[in-house]
């Protein structure tokens, strides 16, 4: 009798964490909600690596933190290139930095928040006196050799392979760029403009 009511007791814990990890898989509608859920959950009882995880940081999400930031292992980036994440229960933003200049930076920044599952980019050239968006982001990048070509190729880059494609590879196999959910990405004016 006892060993009957110890099976009963352990398929009725069996099916009730399969039910709760079904309901959690099914309510993660692109991977940006997967990487929130992978860092926030307190229980830790997850179905991903967290996102620390993946980007090579020794910061983890605690229960009692609203929001905290990551730094990507270096080993990831080239030597002039930098890229943090922030992260909260309903909000992820990565930032990405690369120097073409002693100085002088370019940053793309992705954030996404999960209430309406959409991704915004922004980006912008920073010197020692003034930061550049649009039209003068674009005039300031000839300056230094560079133009609309290697920004959009660097902004998409950072987005499907330091972002996504690291995800993708060490994070959860479930979406891939070719179907990324219910994500909606809107990319900067300059990107989109030209």
């Amino acid at each position: 009798m006892k060993k009957k009511a110890f099976l009963i007791f352990g398929l009725v814990i069996v099916v009730a964490l399969s039910g709760y990890w079904f309901s959690v898989y099914h309510s993660l509608k692109n991977p940006f909600d997967e990487m929130i859920y992978s860092e926030t959950q307190s229980t830790k009882v997850t179905l991903f690596t967290p996102l620390s995880t993946v980007v090579g940081s020794d910061r983890h999400f605690k229960a009692n933190d609203d929001f905290i930031s990551l730094d990507y292992d270096e080993n990831l980036l080239n030597d002039d290139e930098s890229m943090y994440t922030f992260i909260s229960p309903s909000i992820l933003s990565f930032t990405y930095s690369v120097n073409i200049e002693e100085d002088v930076k370019v940053v793309v920044v992705y954030s996404y928040r999960a209430k309406n599952a959409t991704l915004t980019q922004s980006v912008h050239l920073s010197d020692q006196k003034k930061t550049y968006h649009g039209n003068e982001l674009l005039t300031q990048l000839s300056a230094y050799g560079k133009d609309l070509d290697w920004l959009q190729t660097t902004s998409q880059t950072v987005l499907e392979d330091d972002i996504l494609g690291l995800w993708f590879k060490k994070g959860s196999h479930r979406y891939s760029l070719d179907n990324l959910g219910n994500l909606t990405i809107t990319y900067d004016d300059v990107l989109s403009d030209n």
